[in-house]
C-alpha cells in the first residue's frame, strides 16, 4: 500500500560528485543541502553574501561578481553603530563603511572565483516578493531594518524574474561555459507575506523556472513539490511549523542523491557517513584510544579519496 503521492523525479544526464566544485547559493533552504554536501567531503561554496530570498539580488550577485561592478555605494547604510549593505545579508556588517567594503569585495572574489570554477551551480528561490529602495529605485537584497517607508514592495511577474536571471546565465555561460545551473524552488513559506501571498509568490517563481528550463544546461530538482505533496504531514516541519525538520531534509538529500550520484559517489557517501557518525561519538572512557583511531580513518580516507574536504 502506497502511503504518498511519489513526485516524479528524474536521473539526470549528468552526475555530481566529489571530483567538482559545486556552488550553492539563494535561500536558507540552501543553507540545509549545502550542509549536507559539505559533511559527506564536497568541494563546495556556500552563499558568499549570505542567506538571499530575492532572485533578483542572486542574478545581480552573479552579474557583478562576473563583471567585477562594485555594489552600489548608496546601498550602505549605518545602523546602531555598525555598517550594513542592502544587497547583502546582515551577517556581513562593519564597524566602519571601508570595512564593510572591504568584506563585501572579498566576498564579491569568493562568489566570483567560485562561478568561474563550479562544474554546478545551486540556485534556490526563495521569494517573488522584492523591496524596491526608493532612494536610489532598484530593488535590493535585505531591507536592514531600515524605515519601511523607504521601500517599495513588488510582486515580481514570471517574466520579469526569468529576464534577470536568464540575462545573469548569459553571462555566467560567457565565463564558464562547462557549468550546469540547478534550479530549486524553496518549500519554506513566507508566511509574514500571508499564506494565500506566499502561494502566489510561490507560482511566480515556478513559472519562471519552466521558461527558463528551455535554456541548455539549466535543470530543475523538485525540492518543493517533494515537501509540500510527499512531506505534507507537519510532523515534517520544525516546531515554528514552516521550515523543514532533520527528517524532511534527510529524506529529501536521499533523493536527491538517488537523482544525481554515481554509484561510485554513493558509495564514498556511506563510508563518510559511517565516518561521521564515529567522529560524533564521545565516548565516556578510552577518549585517547578514540582520538587516534578518529586520526587512522581520517589518513585512510584521504588516503584512498585525496579529493575528499575533511
Amino acid at each position: 500500500m502506497k502511503w504518498v503521492t511519489e513526485v516524479n523525479v528524474p536521473k539526470y544526464d549528468f552526475d555530481v560528485n566529489h571530483r567538482q566544485k559545486q556552488l550553492f547559493l539563494g535561500s536558507c533552504f540552501a543553507t540545509h543541502i549545502s550542509n549536507k554536501f559539505s559533511n559527506f567531503g564536497f568541494n563546495q561554496v556556500y552563499n558568499p553574501f549570505g542567506v538571499l530570498f530575492s532572485p533578483i539580488a542572486c542574478a545581480n550577485l552573479i552579474s557583478s561578481a562576473l563583471l567585477e561592478k562594485p555594489l552600489p555605494q548608496e546601498h550602505i547604510i549605518k545602523r546602531d553603530d555598525n555598517f550594513f549593505s542592502l544587497d547583502a545579508h546582515s551577517e556581513l556588517f562593519g564597524s566602519s563603511r571601508e570595512v564593510l567594503q572591504d568584506r563585501l569585495d572579498e566576498a564579491s572574489q569568493n562568489l566570483r572565483i567560485a562561478l568561474l570554477e563550479s562544474d554546478v551551480l545551486f540556485l534556490t528561490l526563495g521569494t517573488a516578493f522584492v523591496y524596491r529602495y526608493l532612494p536610489t529605485g532598484a530593488f535590493v537584497a535585505n531591507c536592514q531594518k531600515v524605515p519601511a517607508n523607504q521601500f517599495e514592495k513588488v510582486l515580481l511577474t514570471a517574466d520579469e524574474i526569468t529576464n534577470e536571471l536568464q540575462s545573469s546565465f548569459e553571462i555566467l555561460r560567457q565565463y564558464n561555459p562547462k557549468i550546469r545551473i540547478v534550479l530549486t524552488v524553496s518549500p519554506v513559506r513566507h508566511t509574514r507575506d500571508g499564506l494565500i501571498e506566499n502561494q502566489r509568490s510561490k507560482a511566480q517563481l515556478l513559472l519562471a523556472v519552466e521558461k527558463l528550463l528551455r535554456t541548455d544546461a539549466v535543470f530543475y530538482f523538485p525540492s518543493y513539490e517533494i515537501m509540500i505533496d510527499e512531506l505534507r504531514d507537519y510532523r515534517f516541519y520544525e516546531s515554528d511549523l514552516i521550515h523543514p525538520n532533520q527528517i524532511a531534509v534527510d529524506y529529501i538529500w536521499e533523493k536527491f542523491t538517488t537523482a544525481f550520484c554515481t554509484e561510485e559517489t554513493l558509495a564514498i557517501c556511506n563510508e563518510l557517513q559511517k565516518f561521521r557518525s564515529f567522529e560524533a561519538h564521545k565516548p565516556l572512557t578510552n577518549l585517547q584510544s578514540h582520538s587516534t583511531k578518529l586520526i587512522s580513518q581520517k589518513a585512510e580516507l584521504l588516503l584512498r579519496y585525496p579529493f575528499l574536504l575533511l
